[in-house]
């Protein structure tokens, strides 16, 4: 009889630790999950149409892009046209600076994701005279489409869209408009071509068929030559 008391009171006792550890559970508090993590906008003052200026600096290598009405030129190329593609992924990727994850607030871990002075690019964001953004922006993150910054005067490396390695290059000759046209391929309907002879024709597209202008029995032009030639003028730039 003893022995059946003994395990009785054991189970009991049992019975209320596991009753207390539930407990203690439903009623813990949850874990501040705003440590890891940045909710709203990064840079608060930061409207991406207000702003004028964007600098970028890295060891010698500096540019200034600078609006002018719709455009962006590069102050270190005598005011040159920065080219448009660049420039609005670089501005789509600070419209979406928002909800950041944090992955590291250790001063000894900046240089692993590139956002020191010495091993990033430092960023200036402007609205006219008031700076809006400074930041280093570091390396691209596992996930080619997002990438590393740190806020100056901040330890938290936050992962934001966009790939810094590839929208924040220090050098000015990166910007600069080399495109000759601002067409795309699709944007071609027809090309007229005049041959050193004098002889002359031209070819017009109705969606996806390329046709002679003036249609000669048998002579059709090449669908996929007509698409490669409006693709190379679309490209053509000041390298070719």
């Amino acid at each position: 009889m003893s022995e059946l008391k003994t395990t009785v009171r054991l189970a009991a006792v049992l019975l209320f630790l596991i009753v207390l550890i539930v407990l203690s559970k439903a009623f813990e508090p949850k874990p501040d999950t705003s440590r890891y993590k940045v909710k709203g906008a990064i840079f608060p003052d930061l409207a991406v149409d207000e702003l004028t200026r964007i600098e970028m600096k890295k060891g010698s290598d500096e540019v200034t892009l600078v609006r002018s009405d719709e455009d962006w030129t590069v102050e270190q190329e005598y005011g040159y046209k920065a080219d448009k593609a660049k420039m609005e992924e670089l501005l789509e990727a600070l419209r979406r600076y928002n909800d950041a994850e944090i992955y590291s607030d250790k001063p000894e871990l900046h240089a692993d994701f590139n956002c020191t002075e010495d091993t990033g690019v430092t960023v200036k964001l402007y609205s006219g005279d008031k700076v809006v953004g400074h930041y280093i922006a570091g390396k691209a993150a596992f996930t080619s489409s997002m990438g590393y910054i740190r806020k100056v005067g901040d330890n938290r490396v936050l992962e934001v869209y966009g790939n810094p390695a590839r929208i924040y290059n220090p050098r000015p000759a990166a910007w600069i408009k080399t495109r000759l046209f601002d067409f795309k391929a699709d944007d071609i309907s027809s090309i007229h071509v005049k041959g050193p002879g004098g002889e002359e024709y031209t070819i017009k597209r109705d969606e996806n068929k390329w046709t002679f202008e003036v249609v000669e029995e048998g002579k059709e032009p090449n669908t996929n030559y007509c698409n490669q030639i409006a693709w190379y003028l679309s490209t053509l730039s000041f390298k070719d």
